[in-house]
């Protein structure tokens, strides 16, 4: 009995010294701990100062036709004019396909015959209307019906005007699909009639860049296979961001009178990006946080966390729209040793 007394007095003096022990060791150790926290970290920053926004960005394009369209007739009938040369150049307004028209022709010419007999009974009926030979409603009867032959021939003739398929635009005939006295209607494409002088440049443009590319910018490309460099100038920027691919559609202008160039050729567009002035900062001292952006910014002997709005991006820097200052100096290296409000030792470099 005295032997298990003396055992629990022993458990239990074991376990009061190992608390004691413990309660002695966490508090070397959490005096360890702030005193890490007051010891200043070696860091490396810089001084914001504006400098001059300006890299060049590399993108993937599209040469497209400035014009181009599939010819078709807007009637039905048989080809018995057919004016494509493939390949070759036609004016605007040429005719390059004919209908069979006869049946219209013959009834234009009915028509006509009949607004001429109209017309003498219209011109007759108001000389007698001068002088009271016939009522006021005679004449009307005689206008209406001279007025609405006339109108007959306007359908006439606007059903012969789409027997004919002109060209659109100047531009080139690509390879017809038809030959003479084949039977086609609407649905039928004759030939492609395309416009390669100027050629469109088009390219999908990134989000982080849409601030800095305007209208009437001049940009480079290169073709596949050429190691010329092209100009262009931008025209035309689509007013929104596609929200899947993030990034806006632009497209230029190129001049192309040599017919060197084709349309749908692969291109590389290169873009001389121009700011102006900006606050850059390097890439790496962005410090991502809860869906913002920051950096460190060394202020009275510590590191302040600051949040931050992003702008343009290049390879390596990042413009600061808001957040900082010039003459702020930022935090650039032991990022992920830092935490708000500790003490640093600055390297300005």
């Amino acid at each position: 009995m005295q032997s298990t007394k003396l055992v629990y007095k022993t458990t239990m003096l074991i376990l009061a010294c190992s608390i004691l022990l413990a309660s002695c060791s966490d508090k070397k150790g959490g005096k360890k701990d702030k005193d890490k926290d007051k010891k200043p970290l070696a860091v490396n920053a810089l001084v914001v100062k504006p400098s001059k926004l300006e890299d060049e960005v590399s993108l993937n394009g599209t040469l497209l036709a400035n014009e181009q369209v599939e010819l078709k007739a807007e009637a039905q009938g048989k080809i018995i004019v057919l004016n494509l040369v493939e390949g070759s150049s036609v004016r605007k307004g040429a005719l390059l396909a004919k209908l069979n028209d006869a049946d219209l022709l013959a009834t234009l010419k009915r028509q006509k015959a009949q607004e001429a007999q109209q017309s003498n009974d219209e011109r007759r009926k108001k000389a007698l209307l001068a002088v009271n030979g016939i009522s006021q409603q005679d004449y009307e009867q005689a206008k209406t019906s001279l007025d609405a032959i006339r109108a007959d021939i306007q359908m006439t003739q606007a059903q012969i005007a789409k027997t004919e398929i002109r060209a659109p635009f100047d531009g080139t005939v690509g390879l017809r699909a038809v030959s003479l006295g084949a039977f086609v209607s609407q649905s039928n494409t004759i030939a492609k009639l395309i416009q390669t002088h100027p050629l469109k440049v088009e390219f999908n443009l990134p989000e982080r860049y849409s601030m800095v590319v305007k209208k009437g910018q001049t940009i480079g490309f290169t073709v596949e296979g050429d190691n010329s460099e092209y100009k262009a100038k931008i025209y035309a920027i689509e007013p929104e961001i596609d929200p899947m691919t993030r990034a806006v559609k632009v497209r230029g202008l190129a001049s192309n009178a040599k017919n060197i160039l084709l349309p749908g050729s692969y291109i590389k567009v290169n873009i001389q990006l121009e700011g102006g002035n900006a606050l850059l900062v390097p890439a790496e001292a962005i410090v991502p946080q809860l869906g913002s952006q920051n950096l460190y910014v060394a202020k009275g002997g510590k590191a302040m966390l600051t949040k931050v709005k992003t702008g343009y991006r290049t390879g390596t820097q990042v413009e600061i729209i808001e957040g900082i200052a010039q003459g702020d100096t930022v935090i650039t290296t032991g990022l992920m040793m830092l935490k708000d409000e500790k003490p640093v030792n600055v390297t300005v470099k």
